[in-house]
């Protein structure tokens, strides 16, 4: 049941970080079209906090190509049985039988 669930897990993580990179890539390709209306009448902030967003998303683009390598094999290593153990379950007296 452990190695189901590692595999369910590791799956899931897989398609909750190519969702993240596709948005992320719909997004970055949705801002990097020259916007004329963008520079026009903007304030600065808006233009600095822009090209700040372009940045992170470049970066956080490159930490999920790393992660979709490394975190579905986290995720199944975290499930491994390292250890077994046999633990008491009780106590049972022998006692002979006398005749």
């Amino acid at each position: 049941m452990l190695i189901d669930r590692s595999a369910a897990e590791a799956k899931a993580m897989r398609e909750i970080l190519e969702t993240q990179k596709k948005h992320i890539t719909d997004v970055v390709a949705q801002h990097s079209q020259p916007d004329l209306q963008l520079r026009l009448g903007f304030v600065e902030d808006e233009l600095r906090q822009l090209e700040s967003n372009r940045r992170y998303w470049d970066k956080r683009l490159q930490r999920l190509e790393d992660e979709l390598k490394t975190e579905p094999d986290r995720i199944r290593d975290l499930y491994q049985v390292k250890a077994t153990r046999i633990e008491p379950v009780g106590v049972v007296y022998l006692w002979p039988e006398t005749g």
